[in-house]
């Protein structure tokens, strides 16, 4: 039997229609599945599914081939992949039906857009996008469509097809909420309940629904469940963001000593046992139920799936809801609060959120109790009455309820039903920057030959080869939790001149070339500016700002390219010359993401100024600009130092408060990012107490004092790379025996230095090839550590009157092949 998709690793991107046999029977993915284990490769593809309406308001089911004597039910669908166009689907799915109603047709014409047409009036709904363990995204397309009305095949039942009227489909939650309640079922539904009983995804009623109101959205609707949301109660975020029933759930898991391990082999099975679907019905759950085994007498499996829903009004069960359902019946689950509600809810036959006496009668009976029927007359109005007998012991043995015999998880591994999947890497959940494809976008990351001079009239002078440095060995992707951040677009805001933040951007603009201005030009503009920088305009960036962050990950996901900038420190003169040569056309249109190092304010002249900039930039084009927090962008420096002096000298009596506006953003603002999953990047370095990227998303989202309150946060601003030379001397100095890599920093006298091996350690446990830091001044603007494991990066020329160069970092993949490039700078 031909299969739609072809798994060989050569094919290109067209669709090789001749490996299709005119005479070979085609069906749909799931006509291929058998009993037992099967390699999720040849299962999980994008799904291109109709739900289509005939002339005589009725809409086609394919059935399914399970391993139970009653196949499922779902939308008619082929399997496809990302390169297919719109037409070839289209033609696959005419190609379906065709031979279903062994109809002649001549394939080469259909499959080239000519021949027989059975759709009209199609559209495409929706995309349902679910994220598999090694990383990938399975699409689930969903098109409307009418069937033509000119053709009259519509309606014939055949082998693998089955027809229902729309209506009843789209009731069909109804009639299934009565099935399973075991209510009675509308008399109208009575003819179709053995086919609404087989639905395998809620998909069918809600498409029904759609065709039956003719209701087709405009824009595309689109759903992403990605290992966030599969590993939110294993890999909490931050427990305060959740509701209380979400903080539960968290106990809950770790109380039962469910690792991520078996979290995941527990997806795994879901994943590929609803497939097509993305979520389980009850015809679903049964079917995986006898799959594996799980000891749930028949006639009781209809309670159990009810008692694992969460919320009454709907008849299927998410990923998270069979994940604690499965927990709750484990044997060797401890007797939470968190199971009684399972226990209450599979004895409310009804879920009417209540215990009837029939109710209780039976519950006693399972625990092993005699009741005697004529004397017992006991109920419970709600819930809260069930746990006040459970906690005055005057209802016993409750725990022993809702169980099966033996481990759900040992019943997964034995039953070998599905596989885990891993990527290849073995590792789960290979989780890739926002639009980065770790399958298909192989990256080989090393430092370019030479170094290149940006002059001051656009064009590339004076390359000078780097130090010969020893090629990196390749190392495994980035592995680790990026959560969905939604961030906050204000592109919408670019042309409109009334904004803050556009309006901001202008009126700093007039600083360019100031370096080169006469003096009395150079104090006509910055009065200008001065004047023009209110305190509503920094309040309302500030708000904004701190909107924004709240949002961020603490350590970002960034693709290529990237350019890397390194401390400005109130250098405005650089930064609006790396403006007018690197993102000239910016916030309209921005080519490369841009990632700034931190310290932007102290010791320059025009902090206030430079912090201005970046957060309207950053407002502007938040999927662009990315900013960092560095040592200075911390109080107790900047009173050190100069910004707090700055906004007092700028601002007068209301100085402090300005102040204390831009620290609101400096607070929040995240410490590191990491470019294509290999190139950790941060103010000053590596922490010495966390060494794993996955910990340190964790820390908190705002650090006023992180020498207090986040110390590892305080290491990553402050830590400088020391040779192995160093190391070595420094360590006898200090008498230190024992060899971390880490040793207390002297220079700073705070944080640490790190040796090569503390940052190869920190590479390897993490996946990441480089490191790439700022902090320090140096003369030609960037340099090598560790044999070119970490690149540091300083952006402001003439630092304190000195003669040092600014430079720029460049990391880009081209075709594969990465390079990180020195952008130095003009004097």
């Amino acid at each position: 039997m031909d299969t739609i998709t072809d798994s060989s690793d050569n094919e290109d991107e067209s669709f090789n229609f001749d490996s299709f046999s005119s005479g070979d029977d085609h069906l749909p993915m799931f006509d291929q599945l058998e009993q037992g284990p099967y390699l999720f490769e040849e299962q999980l593809h994008t799904v291109c599914a109709f739900a289509i309406k005939c002339q005589h308001n009725s809409m086609p089911l394919s059935c399914l081939h399970l391993s139970s004597k009653s196949a499922g039910l779902w939308l008619p669908y082929v399997s496809v992949k990302q390169c297919y166009r719109y037409d070839k689907v289209v033609a696959l799915m005419t190609e379906f039906f065709l031979k279903e109603l062994s109809i002649p047709y001549d394939r080469t014409k259909l499959l080239d857009g000519e021949g027989i047409l059975l759709f009209e009036k199609i559209a495409l709904h929706s995309n349902y996008r679910v994220q598999i363990p090694n990383g990938e995204f399975i699409d689930r397309l969903v098109y409307l469509a009418r069937w033509k009305q000119s053709d009259k095949n519509c309606c014939r039942n055949t082998a693998h097809v089955q027809w229902l009227p729309i209506n009843i489909a789209a009731e069909s939650a109804t009639s299934m909420k009565a099935y399973i309640l075991q209510n009675p079922i509308p008399s109208n539904h009575i003819p179709y309940m053995d086919t609404i009983t087989r639905f395998w995804g809620w998909e069918i009623c809600e498409f029904a629904e759609l065709n039956r109101l003719d209701k087709v959205k405009q824009l595309l609707n689109v759903f992403e469940y990605t290992s966030e949301h599969v590993l939110k109660y294993v890999r909490p975020s931050s427990c305060n963001e959740m509701s209380p029933h979400e903080r539960s759930v968290v106990q809950f898991i770790s109380d039962s000593h469910y690792t991520e391990v078996d979290v995941l082999k527990m997806y795994c099975d879901f994943v590929q046992h609803c497939f097509p679907s993305i979520n389980m019905c009850y015809c679903s759950f049964k079917d995986y139920c006898s799959k594996i085994s799980i000891g749930i007498e028949e006639r009781n499996v209809r309670d159990t799936f009810r008692a694992m829903i969460y919320k009454s009004n709907k008849w299927y069960l998410t990923f998270n809801e069979f994940l604690t359902g499965m927990i709750s019946l484990d044997p060797t689950t401890s007797n939470t609060l968190f199971r009684y509600p399972y226990i209450f809810r599979y004895y409310d036959h009804d879920s009417d959120g209540m215990l009837d006496r029939q109710d209780v009668i039976r519950m006693l009976t399972d625990c092993g109790q005699t009741v005697d029927a004529t004397n017992f007359n006991p109920k419970f109005s709600n819930f809260n009455e069930f746990i006040e007998e459970i906690e005055s012991k005057r209802l016993k043995d409750i725990g022993t309820l809702f169980r099966v015999k033996k481990s759900i998880i040992r019943l997964m591994h034995e039953s070998n039903a599905y596989e885990m999947i891993y990527n290849k890497y073995n590792k789960p959940f290979g989780i890739s920057a926002n639009g980065t494809c770790n399958k298909c976008r192989s990256k080989n990351i090393s430092l370019a030959s030479h170094s290149v001079k940006l002059l001051s009239t656009g064009r590339l002078d004076d390359p000078k080869p780097v130090p010969s440095l020893e090629r990196l060995p390749n190392l495994d992707w980035f592995e680790s939790k990026h959560p969905n951040v939604i961030r906050k677009h204000s592109l919408e805001y670019v042309f409109k001149s009334t904004c803050t933040a556009n309006n901001m951007l202008q009126l700093i603009r007039k600083l360019a070339g100031i370096n080169r201005m006469t003096e009395e030009k150079r104090r006509e503009v910055k009065l200008i500016v001065q004047n023009g920088i209110t305190i509503p305009n920094i309040r309302s960036l500030c708000d904004e700002m701190v909107q924004m962050m709240s949002v961020e990950s603490r350590v970002m996901a960034i693709n290529t390219p990237t350019l890397v900038v390194g401390d400005i420190h109130g250098n405005i003169h650089d930064l609006l010359n790396f403006e007018e040569k690197l993102w000239p056309m910016a916030p309209v249109i921005t080519g490369p993401n841009i990632l700034f190092l931190g310290d932007y304010v102290d010791r320059g002249e025009f902090g206030v100024e430079v912090a201005c900039y970046l957060f309207a930039m950053k407002i502007l084009v938040p999927n662009k600009f990315f900013l960092v927090r560095g040592n200075h962008e911390v109080r107790q420096v900047q009173r050190t130092f100069t910004f707090e002096k700055e906004c007092k000298d700028k601002f007068g009596s209301n100085g402090l408060t300005v102040f204390e506006m831009f620290n609101r953003v400096f607070d929040t603002l995240p410490f590191a990012a990491v470019i294509d999953e290999q190139i950790f990047c941060s103010h000053g370095g590596i922490p010495c107490l966390i060494n794993k990227i996955e910990e340190l998303n964790r820390l908190p989202a705002n650090v006023p004092n992180p020498d207090k309150d986040a110390l590892p946060i305080w290491e990553i601003l402050w830590s400088d790379p020391i040779s192995t030379l160093e190391y070595q001397k420094l360590c006898e100095f200090q008498r230190n025996k024992e060899d971390t890599g880490f040793l207390v920093n002297t220079k700073r006298a705070t944080g640490y230095y790190f040796n090569e091996n503390a940052t190869s350690n920190f590479l390897t446990k993490n996946n990441l090839t480089h490191v790439i830091r700022a902090h320090e001044l140096i003369q030609s603007g960037y340099k090598f550590d560790h044999h070119g494991m970490v690149i540091t990066v300083f952006s402001s020329s003439h630092y304190c009157g000195g003669n040092n160069e600014a430079a720029v970092i460049l990391v880009d993949v081209t075709n594969g092949d990465g390079l990180i490039k020195v952008l130095s700078f003009e004097n």
